[in-house]
């Protein structure tokens, strides 16, 4: 239930940071496309107000004091440059932290896999042993009751043909009964302890 509730609040902190990174992108698309038209427009008035015949009409060294008046302007753009840069390297920290957790979650949850992979297998392995326990008990009890029908029978005649008597079969398959049932309690020991741990 709380692997589900993790689920669900990674999830919708996925949901808000996209959100988030969406509003933060039109408010900077915002902000350059404002900054870029007070640029040209600044650019624009002061041209006309420092050289009213036209840019042409003044000397090179005009020009470069006219440059020179824009180097607040200058400096204050490199600031703003700057701040970006960190505000940037901020969202990145936090980008790199929250990948960190998720990782760390990815990491938590494929920890319990294998765990759980571990434990299916053991459990698939003694499922398979008992069945075939039971496969052989099954063998061994229709070779008694084939033992116990022989005498007396034509049966017994065919089995005495291959060296085989009633009485061995039987004495011979209540052995291996007696070693298998054995067998079974032993394993189901096993996963009484298995299953307890």
């Amino acid at each position: 239930m709380s692997e589900l509730k993790a689920e669900n609040e990674s999830a919708a902190d996925a949901s808000a940071r996209t959100a988030d990174d969406a509003v933060l992108r039109k408010v900077a698309a915002i902000c350059g496309g404002g900054v870029l038209a007070v640029l040209v427009i600044v650019w624009a008035v002061l041209t006309f107000v420092v050289y009213p015949g036209g840019v042409g009409a003044d000397p090179p060294a005009a020009r470069g004091q006219f440059g020179d008046m824009f180097g607040l302007a200058n400096a204050l753009f490199s600031g703003l440059a700057f701040s970006a840069l960190i505000v940037s390297l901020g969202l990145q920290r936090k980008e790199l932290a929250l990948q960190r957790a998720e990782l760390a979650l990815t990491r938590s949850e494929v920890a319990k896999q294998a765990i759980a992979l571990t434990a299916q297998a053991g459990t698939m392995e003694r499922q398979a042993q008992t069945e075939l326990l039971a496969a052989r008990i099954v063998g061994v009890g229709a070779l008694m009751k084939l033992g116990q029908e022989a005498s007396g029978s034509n049966l017994a005649a065919h089995l005495g043909h291959f060296g085989y008597a009633s009485t061995e079969i039987l004495k011979d398959n209540t052995a291996e009964l007696v070693k298998l049932l054995k067998e079974a309690e032993q394993l189901q020991a096993e996963k009484k302890q298995a299953n307890s741990s």
